[in-house]
């Protein structure tokens, strides 16, 4: 019978064996970038390799140029660092506990905050970019009828603060402007994106200034023409919103498209 000769992995060869990992895969993803042409999986390893560089390369400059406002931190670090080695060294006197508490702890512990302070900051940047470019339409994800689905649901809260403006000043605003100064009125509710791609237009208001009609139902905003479509939306003085064949254009801005109020049956 063999012998079997059992081999103990030390702390040394375990680190060696994560390095050559490391490293093979770095030459594996590089040779897959250049042959495939996607050069964006080198920018993750090389971040993570070097970023520390980039990262002190383009802050340390400014830091140096003003030097005298970070000696307050840094003063507060010290004097944070002096005081809990002191604590905690006198917490295990009193508890007499064997284990012997040195600087390099004190350090360890410190940097250890730190990072995850840090670390937190990151977080909430990465969440924030994240957040944000879910909003972009390069990001977004948009089918034929979202920008049309978006115009309706601005021209309903439109025509609420429109609403709301008549019935407090008793005359409709000179202008969309005016109600968004009066009711803090988000600017990207009065702006459609018509089509993927292109610049955001205003809706057109039609009664600036005027009073509601106890006859009549009006159309008070008209979107611009979705193309892909060949739709408009259109908000009326009940506050009814509707989507309308781009033809009828035409006819809403010369005064056309009203309708008459339904009576009511008496009970």
């Amino acid at each position: 019978m063999s012998e079997e000769t059992i081999i103990t992995r030390t702390p040394a060869m375990r680190r060696r064996t994560w390095i050559i990992r490391g490293v093979i895969w770095f030459i594996v993803i590089l040779l897959f970038s250049f042959l495939t042409g996607c050069t964006l999986l080198l920018e993750p390893p090389i971040l993570f390799l070097f970023g520390w560089v980039f990262h002190g390369m383009q802050t340390l400059p400014a830091l140096l140029g003003n030097w005298r406002m970070a000696l307050l931190p840094a003063g507060c670090l010290v004097l944070a660092g002096v005081l809990v080695h002191r604590f905690v060294r006198r917490c295990l006197a009193e508890k007499e506990a064997p284990v012997s508490w040195r600087p390099a702890h004190t350090m360890a512990s410190l940097a250890l905050l730190l990072l995850g302070c840090g670390a937190a900051i990151a977080l909430s940047g990465v969440v924030h970019q994240a957040v944000w470019l879910m909003g972009d339409p390069w990001i977004e994800s948009r089918g034929r009828r979202a920008e049309q689905t978006q115009a309706v649901s601005n021209a309903r809260q439109v025509m609420l603060a429109l609403y709301e403006f008549h019935d407090v000043e008793g005359r409709y605003p000179k202008s969309l402007q005016e109600l968004e100064t009066k009711f803090s009125l988000p600017t990207k509710l009065v702006w459609v994106a018509t089509e993927n791609g292109k610049l955001p237009e205003p809706f057109i208001f039609l009664k600036p200034g005027g009073t509601m009609s106890l006859t009549e139902i009006e159309p008070l905003i008209v979107s611009p023409v979705f193309e892909s479509r060949q739709k408009i939306v259109v908000g009326y003085s009940d506050n009814s919103v509707t989507s309308l064949p781009a033809s009828k254009l035409d006819s809403i801005l010369n005064g056309g498209g009203k309708r008459k109020y339904e009576a009511t049956p008496n009970p």
